[in-house]
Formats: C-alpha cells, sequence, structure tokens
C-alpha cells in the first residue's frame, strides 16, 4: 500500500494572498499606486473570483483611506473650474512624478481647459462659488489643496474627478489619456 501523501503546511493568509497576487495581477492593479482603481477587498481575503480580469487592485500596499473632511469635499465640489483647477494641479504633478513624463498630455489638455475656463470667466457670470454663494479666499483654497494633498484619492481618481467638470471634448480626451497611461502602465 502506498504511503498517504503529506498535508502541506499550514500557509498563512498574507502568504495565500502573496502567491496570489504572483499568479493573478490583475487589470486594476496597472500603474499601481497613482493609476489603480482601488484595492480589491476580495483579493485581500484572499477569495478574488476574478483573478488577472479583475479591475480592482490586487497589490496590498495600499495606504491607507484617508477622506477629506466634510466641508472640504463640498468646497472641492462647489469650486468653480479655474479654482478647481489651480488647487488640484500641484496634487496632480506631486502625486504623478514618477511617470511626468507619460502624463504631460494630460497637463497640456488641463492648461488648455483652465484658459478657456478663464477667458468664460472673464466674459460673464463667475460660475460656481463655493457653498455659500461666495468665491472661496485664497487661504481657504491653499488649506483645500493641503487637505486633498492628504487624501487617498491617487492621481488616476483625480483626473477623472476634474475630467466630469470639464467640456465634453475635454472630458473624453482625459479619459482617453488617462487609459492610455493605465494601459501602458500594464506588464
Amino acid at each position: 500500500m502506498p504511503p498517504e501523501p503529506e498535508e502541506p503546511p499550514p500557509v498563512s493568509n498574507a502568504a495565500t494572498i502573496a502567491g496570489m497576487q504572483e499568479l493573478w495581477p490583475s487589470l486594476g492593479s496597472a500603474g499601481h499606486p497613482e493609476l489603480c482603481y482601488r484595492r480589491c477587498l476580495h483579493f485581500a481575503r484572499g477569495v478574488c473570483s476574478h483573478g488577472s480580469g479583475c479591475h480592482f487592485c490586487h497589490v496590498t500596499t495600499h495606504p491607507p483611506d484617508r477622506k477629506m473632511q466634510r466641508s472640504d469635499r463640498e468646497l472641492l465640489h462647489g469650486l468653480s473650474l479655474p479654482d478647481l483647477l489651480r488647487v488640484t494641479w500641484r496634487v496632480l504633478a506631486w502625486r504623478i512624478q514618477a511617470r511626468r513624463a507619460q502624463a504631460e498630455p494630460i497637463f497640456e489638455v488641463l492648461a488648455l481647459e483652465l484658459q478657456d475656463a478663464q477667458r468664460a470667466q472673464s466674459q460673464g457670470p463667475m460660475g460656481p462659488m463655493g457653498p455659500a454663494g461666495r468665491r472661496p479666499t485664497d487661504q481657504e483654497l491653499q488649506a483645500l489643496q493641503w487637505s486633498l494633498s492628504r487624501s487617498s484619492m491617487n492621481f488616476a481618481s483625480l483626473i477623472t474627478f476634474i475630467s466630469s467638470r470639464c467640456r465634453p471634448a475635454s472630458r473624453d480626451q482625459l479619459l482617453a489619456l488617462l487609459a492610455q497611461m493605465t494601459q501602458e502602465a500594464r506588464p
């Protein structure tokens, strides 16, 4: 009678996840940490059934989720497009510094959008003025920029948010450029 095979030694959850990551680098992990989508909760538990086709990030080293305060989120959503671009520009540049050359076309589209928005603002009404119906002060904008830089919003999520406020042609161009950057980041 042949000897019974030995049972494999118990494997820790971290080792299982590391092994799964080698087998299944997910689509959503491309460009981690600044271009990926949010982390896959199923993969973190060791049971992602989508494997490499998962659209969420399978890299286990995500920074802790840090949301902006409600007042900052309301202010961010209420900014005029020129103010929004001014507040996010430096944060975007800082977030993508390792891939700045790849991101240059995105910054060019944002610069054109800023010029058009400033031109439209100088010719007509000021547009959104913030939650209280007034233009935010420079101190409020600086504090918002500080809060945004410490939030867990990465480059891709910031571009997606900004693009929703841009003209349709610019929005489509920004999202296409972001998708291209993400595609180029895939192994």
